[in-house]
């Protein structure tokens, strides 16, 4: 169980984060629950998803040099940070806002 929790270190991390930051973002929204919630889980769902591919890559990866694991993980946390934002964006463009 803990070799699961320290497999997606990374994305429990993004989730707290993501919870901090975003979770006022849509309070003046119709069904601003709704709709934090849905955006929360489709911005960690995609870090889980892709955390979970990349070890799986290195899994199978026999002789892994850590600086090319180390590269991997930055190119994959400034992806997850623009696909949070591009979601983020597109939330906020299509759901209207109170009147």
């Amino acid at each position: 169980m803990v070799n699961f929790f320290k497999k997606f270190s990374f994305s429990y991390v993004f989730l707290g984060i993501t919870i901090i930051l975003f979770s006022t973002s849509f309070k003046n929204y119709e069904n601003s629950l709704y709709i934090t919630l849905l955006f929360l889980f489709i911005a960690n769902f995609t870090c889980f998803a892709t955390e979970y591919l990349l070890t799986k890559y290195f899994e199978n990866k026999e002789k892994n040099s850590d600086k090319k694991k180390r590269a991997m993980y930055a190119t994959f946390i400034m992806g997850q940070v623009a696909v949070t934002l591009i979601v983020f964006f597109a939330f906020k463009n299509i759901f209207p806002t109170m009147v």
